[in-house]
Parts: C-alpha cells; sequence; structure tokens
C-alpha cells in the first residue's frame, strides 16, 4: 500500500466485507427499478416519482431484455434514477444551484456536475476520446456506471457495451427486491507497509511477497503484495440476525476512513471452502467429548506458487511429490499448484493435543 510517496504520511483506512443477506435496494425508495420497465415512444407504462427520480409503477420484470426497438434503448438505458442527463438537470436543480454559488458556473466542478448531475454516465476503456497519456485508473473509473453502459451495437470493431441486459435492483435475478440487511461484517485494516499491522501475524495478514516491478519510465522499484486469509468464523460484528452460514447470498466489500482517493489491486479474490475442520473437544479415549483447551490453533494451507518466499520459513515441494501437468486453453503446458496443509499452534501444556478432521 502507499506505493507512491507523498501517501507515506496518511493514516491509511479500512476495507469491510459483508457476507450474508444485502439489501437490493440499491437508492432506498422500497420500490424495484428496472430499466427496461421505463415508458417509451413506441412502449409507454407508467412510472412513479421518487426523490431519487423515475421508478417503473409495476414492479414485476416480465422479461430480462430491453426494447426489441432500437430507436427505444436511449429511453431506458439511463441508470438506476431512471433520468437521462436532462431530466437530471431538472431533478438536481438545487445540487447545481449551490455549486454555481459556492464555485462558479466556470468551475470544473460545475461543468462536470452539469454534463452529469447524477455522476452514472457509462464510458468504455476503449473510447475514442481517451488519448495515450490517460492511463488504466482514468479509462476504467466509470465502466461500472449504469446510464449507457447497454449501447447498440453500431457495427464497430469491437463491442463497447459492459451488458447486454437492463440494470435492475435484483442481483440474484429472482425477480424480488430484498431489503433486509442482515450479515456479518469483517475488517481489514490497510495502513503503510512500515505498520506493525501490516506484518505477517496481524490483520489477517499470512504471507507477503517484495518483487521488483518494471515501470513505464524504464526504472523498476520493490513492491510488496500481501495475502490476507480471513477464517469466516471470525467476524468483526454481526449485523440483523442471521443465524449461521447456512445462507450465505451476498458479499458486499467498502472502504472507508482513507484521507484520498484509493485504488485497491486484487491478484485473487476469492472464497474457499476448508474440507479439514478444528476438533472442539477434548483429544482423549474417553468419548466424553468433554470442552477442549484454549490453547489457539489454526488450520490454513500453503502452497507453491504464492508462499515459496515466504519469510521465515519459504514453502517448498517435498521431494517425493511431482507436480501434475495440465494443458492450457492456449496450449502451453502448466504445472498444477502444490499445497500442503498448514497447522499453527502455541501455548500448548503437556499432555495437550489438538486435532483436525475431514469433512
Amino acid at each position: 500500500p502507499y506505493i507512491l510517496p507523498q501517501y507515506n504520511a496518511t493514516n491509511g483506512g479500512k476495507v469491510y466485507i459483508n457476507l450474508g443477506n444485502i439489501s437490493e435496494d440499491i437508492l432506498k425508495d422500497g420500490k424495484r427499478f428496472y430499466e427496461n420497465g421505463l415508458p417509451t415512444p413506441s412502449a409507454p407504462s407508467p412510472i412513479d416519482a421518487t426523490n431519487w427520480g423515475s421508478v417503473p409503477r409495476n414492479p414485476i420484470q416480465v422479461t430480462n431484455a430491453f426494447s426489441n426497438v432500437p430507436a427505444d434503448r436511449v429511453f431506458q438505458d439511463v441508470g438506476f434514477d431512471g433520468l437521462s442527463d436532462t431530466a437530471e438537470i431538472v431533478k438536481r436543480q438545487l445540487y447545481l444551484d449551490e455549486l454555481a454559488a459556492n464555485f462558479g458556473t466556470g468551475s470544473a466542478a460545475y461543468q462536470a456536475a452539469i454534463s452529469d448531475p447524477s455522476s452514472d454516465n457509462y464510458r468504455h476503456y476503449r473510447d475514442g476520446a481517451f488519448t495515450a497519456n490517460d492511463g488504466l485508473l482514468e479509462r476504467y473509473k466509470n465502466i461500472n456506471s449504469p446510464q449507457g453502459n447497454s449501447p447498440i451495437n453500431d457495427g464497430g470493431e469491437f463491442s463497447t457495451a459492459a451488458t447486454l441486459y437492463p440494470d435492475a435492483e435484483d442481483l440474484n435475478r429472482d425477480n424480488t427486491l430484498n431489503e433486509t440487511e442482515e450479515y456479518f461484517q469483517y475488517k481489514i485494516d490497510i495502513k503503510r507497509s512500515d505498520d506493525p499491522q501490516m506484518q505477517i501475524g496481524s490483520n489477517y495478514i499470512v504471507d507477503r511477497k517484495e518483487v521488483p516491478v518494471s515501470l513505464a519510465d524504464g526504472t523498476t522499484r520493490m513492491e510488496t503484495w500481501y495475502q490476507f486469509r480471513i477464517p469466516v468464523g471470525s467476524y468483526y460484528g454481526k449485523v440483523g440476525t442471521i443465524p449461521d452460514f447456512k445462507s450465505i447470498r451476498f458479499i458486499r466489500m467498502f472502504m472507508t476512513e482513507f484521507e484520498d482517493s484509493t485504488t485497491l489491486r486484487f491478484a485473487t479474490l476469492q472464497l474457499t471452502r476448508n474440507i479439514w475442520r478444528k476438533f472442539q473437544s477434548k483429544v482423549d479415549s474417553t468419548g466424553l467429548y468433554t470442552a477442549a483447551s484454549t490453547a489457539p490453533l489454526n488450520v490454513g494451507a500453503v502452497n507453491i506458487e504464492e508462499n515459496d518466499k515466504r519469510f521465515p520459513l519459504p514453502y517448498r515441494t517435498p521431494r517425493e511429490i511431482q507436480r501434475v501437468q495440465t494443458l492450457s486453453n492456449n496450449g502451453v503446458n502448466l504445472l498444477q499448484n502444490e499445497q500442503a496443509m498448514q497447522l499453527q499452534f502455541c501455548e500448548l501444556v503437556q499432555n495437550d493435543a489438538k486435532a483436525v478432521f475431514q469433512t
């Protein structure tokens, strides 16, 4: 984190992960929005006005597709507020007037707001307006915006659409609006690399790897990658009445408390099932299943691709193990990742024992 020197003095921030049932009501109005329910010149339909914009009066989305009339697309592909840029100006006039009073109508902030008051316009990373000086962050800044993200193919060399389906407040496409908020919450602190919380053994960090990176200007610098592994049972807090992990439908991530715009890079983001479980009772031959000691035991995994430079004990493939070859899509022979179970325990007193079992 904070590979640029000007951010070294910042206090960092936090990343939260919610695991459970998340409300699909993105714009909190209690109404289910779907783009193809908006009226068009060829297919008028009733709508209701909300504090955010417009929403179809009928909450049932019969089909998950736009109108077959190409000219109707501009009336439906307008984002979750149901408003075009022109309608957004009318709806957000008080906001625009406040910007004009504080910064002036010629300011960059006002000009950006007047062109897209809801700040929801989609822009493909290959848009012709980009120049060679625009980097990845600029090109992908608006790739997830909903308004205009389903343009009709104009016969170009490649499609610029992010999706072919209408945006809707229905993440799992079950044709209902789930407004329940009940989930397990996990917290990760993001600090400078020299901070005690960014060391192995703290903050769910199980490994870190420093690698040389070649930059566009021809120079090379060292960057640090971290491997976080969060046990689902080690949640920071629980919201709502969710009882257990048997019905997990959504994952939500958000960042907060950062002092400036921050971009996180994920090499992989995985939800992994561990078939090895901790034996929660005392290991003996009585068969009484008495409570185990409080000595901590962590069950994990190490592998040759991610932990070959682990400090102080790098992982090595055992000499009697041969990695299996697999054929990739491009015809290149690759070696499958070889891994082993890892057990970490401490404060184990004499004659005490810990165990794991396979499910």
